[in-house]
């Protein structure tokens, strides 16, 4: 193996970083190279490690330029950052890691026995940086010795290799390394190179480089990002490391999808997920038909795809799902779903209930989903419910129009016998006025009729004298008689037959049964007082017809009419007290039927105003036909609608999550990331600024220094 750099040198935008030097590595060989702080050591650790391609000159292996072939040749060892330890880690942790870059085993076991072999082993769970420098660095040394491939070390010890016997043992493990064939270059200070206890093969010296440029804010980013760089090549060394640097790649990747993958569309998969139905509704018959909208629900809800997957079971085992877990939730249906739907046609209305069990336990999102989807459920049914109620209301309508029409021809017909009443009522108004004036006259007759034979014994003789003239005018009498009993006879028996059919018109003119007692009353008392005037007048008729029989007869017997004489006239005195009863009842008859013709006339006016206003109530009742009545009863059940228009609508849950889950992942990674990767280490620094440096506190740096350090900070 050979090693050899021809005047490789480092220049920067800042100035030079590394001047130009030319060295030999060859198998066995342990070179130091000496120079003053700030000369370039790390930048020649980083170029003959084929970490930092030089800006001049060449570095060859075995002849060849291939950069990745000597950084696998050439491994660094350092106590100080950006290569080494971390001072404040158990000494344990720090072999453990460097066994690991070298691709060793490095298990508790394994890292007992490197400690154990450096005699370190009392150093096992102490601070890194309280080992001695010399013991510390031979170990990491030999680590990196027996990484597979690797020909050479560079040691960039900034702070020495120890004093005294530590460096001694760390010297003579270095001279044993190298007696093993592995090449060794030693980082050392001019001011060391005199004191080394153990003599090298060869020193080679650097020039102080000249970086008195000022700092860029250009600089500070690229210094920035090539310490990112070497961090991160700290991942590509070993199988632990790769793997780790893979698992941090992924966690982000599977905190997404997995993220994803359960939100991505859960309305799309609600089909699957289990639901208990329990339907105990009984159903209910209204108008003669039999309904059962709670079986009716029941199937739309089993045939639905888009909702849960329903399966119809009992209560108790609809209860067990849900508490178990076998069901994400239950819907009961009550016995009576489908009655308390129809009672708004009733007088007792009643809201219809559907019985929703969760259990959040099991699944919060189904349940909160399911009652969204019951939402609409509940909507659906109402709107099913308010339409078939809509359509009963609108056939009612359309029944309480044809009813509306029949009662206006009703009234019409009852205004045409109304008026019909009033016609007969008037003719028999003018008889009753006819039997009154007769009846008058009968009266007046049979008083006169009285005061002539009052002195009839006395004058028997005159009376027999003109029995011829009281025949005749007997004659008459009778026969008058005979007329008014015959008027009479047919009055009473005109108003009794008529009696059913006037109280008929009377109740289609919508009087009341009293009202209509009242009048019928009033009716029969005057039919009867005329039955009562027709009798009188018939035994007076009879009456008559004896008196001119008797007259005939006192015409022949002038003796036994002065025996009869005062019977006579008797009988006379009586007949006129009859004829005067008979003409106060035709009185009373008259004014009777007055009024009924009166009643009759304002009954008939009744019946027509009657019969125009329900006809005119008729046409503003609503009578849709089936298909109008059809949608106006829809349109009154769901009377709004919504129409939504999406802009870049998204297909569904997991495609709008994804800003928010994506970016969350990538943080996730991050914050692992941050612990995986070690800051910005004080050992980034320049030497002179790190030797007065605090080892935790950059920003302490002491006055003295020539360069502040918040130039490096």
């Amino acid at each position: 193996m050979k090693i050899e750099a021809d005047a490789v040198g480092v220049r920067t935008k800042r100035g030079t970083a590394l001047a130009p030097v030319s060295l030999t590595l060859g198998d066995g060989d342990l070179v130091a190279l000496t120079g003053p702080a700030g000369s370039g050591h790390t930048v020649l650790s980083l170029v003959l490690a084929g970490r930092l391609r030089p800006t001049q000159g060449q570095v060859r292996l075995d002849g060849s330029t291939d950069q990745r072939e000597l950084a696998k040749a050439v491994r660094i060892v350092s106590d100080a950052a950006p290569f080494g330890p971390d001072g404040a880690l158990p000494f344990s942790v720090t072999v453990a890691e460097a066994l690991q870059l070298s691709g060793l085993p490095a298990n508790r076991a394994a890292v007992r026995g490197w400690l154990v072999g450096s005699g370190l082993s009392d150093y096992r769970n102490a601070r890194t940086d309280a080992v001695p420098a010399g013991q510390r660095t031979a170990l990491l040394t030999r680590i990196a010795a027996q990484c597979p491939g690797v020909k050479a070390v560079v040691i960039d010890a900034p702070n020495g290799l120890g004093k005294g016997a530590d460096a001694e043992q760390c010297w003579a493990a270095l001279r044993d390394i190298t007696e093993a064939g592995t090449a060794i270059a030693v980082h050392c200070h001019d001011g060391d190179a005199g004191r080394l206890p153990l003599a090298p093969d060869s020193y080679i010296s650097l020039v102080t480089a000249d970086v008195s440029a000022p700092v860029g804010r250009r600089t500070g980013l690229m210094r920035t990002l090539r310490l990112a760089g070497t961090e991160l090549r700290r991942f590509t060394t070993g199988k632990l490391p790769k793997l780790a640097l893979a698992a941090v790649l992924m966690l982000p990747l599977l905190y997404g999808a997995l993220y994803l993958y359960a939100f991505w569309d859960p309305y799309g998969r609600l089909p699957n997920a289990p639901a208990a139905l329990v339907v105990n509704d009984r159903g209910v018959t209204t108008d003669g038909k039999y309904s059962n909208a709670g079986r009716d629900l029941g199937k739309t809800l089993a045939n639905s795809k888009a909702a849960f997957g329903w399966k119809t079971t009992t209560a108790a085992d609809a209860a067990k799902g849900v508490a178990d877990g076998s069901y994400y939730l239950s819907l009961t249906i009550p016995a009576d779903f489908s009655s308390r739907l129809a009672s708004p046609s009733t007088s007792d209305p009643e809201q219809a209930q559907l019985d929703v069990t969760t259990n959040d336990a099991n699944n919060y999102l189904a349940g909160t989903i399911g009652k969204q989807v019951f939402s609409e459920v509940r909507q659906a049914v109402a709107s099913q419910a308010g339409a078939k109620y809509a359509d009963a209301m609108l056939i009612g309508f359309t029944q309480l129009h044809s009813s509306t029409l029949q009662a206006a021809d009703g009234s019409s017909q009852l205004a045409g016998g109304a008026d019909q009443l009033t016609a007969g009522l008037s003719q028999l108004a003018t008889g009753a006025g006819t039997l009154q004036s007769g009846t008058g006259q009968l009266s007046g007759g049979l008083h006169q009729l009285d005061s002539s034979t009052s002195g009839l014994p006395a004058a028997t003789q005159k009376l027999a004298a003109g029995s011829a003239q009281v025949a005749s005018g007997d004659k008459k009498i009778a026969a008058l008689g005979n007329q008014a009993n015959t008027a009479l006879s047919t009055a009473v028996s005109t108003l009794k037959s008529d009696r059913t059919a006037v109280e008929q018109r009377l109740r289609q003119q919508g009087l009341t049964d009293s009202q209509i007692a009242q009048v019928m009353a009033e009716y029969d008392r005057a039919t009867g007082r005329l039955a009562t005037a027709s009798t009188v007048v018939a035994g007076k008729a009879a009456q008559l017809n004896q008196l001119a029989s008797g007259a005939s007869q006192v015409a022949a017997g002038n003796a036994q009419l002065a025996a009869a004489a005062p019977a006579l006239h008797n009988g006379i005195h009586k007949a006129a007290t009859g004829a005067d009863q008979l003409d106060s009842g035709a009185g009373q008859l008259s004014s009777g039927i007055q009024q009924a013709r009166t009643g009759a006339t304002k009954l008939a006016t009744g019946a027509h105003t009657l019969a125009s206003k329900l006809s005119s109530g008729a046409a503003q009742i609503p009578h849709p036909d089936a298909s109008t009545r059809g949608r106006t009863a829809t349109t009154m059940g769901d009377p709004v609608a919504v129409q939504t228009v999406a802009n870049n609508k998204v297909p569904n849950y997991g495609t709008g999550f994804a800003p928010y889950f994506l970016p969350l992942a990538l943080w996730v990674g991050a914050v692992v990331l941050y612990m995986l990767l070690r800051p910005l280490s004080e050992r980034a620094l320049p030497p002179r600024v790190r030797r007065h440096c605090p080892p935790h506190s950059p920003a302490g740096c002491r006055p003295r220094l020539s360069v502040p350090c918040k130039d490096f900070c």
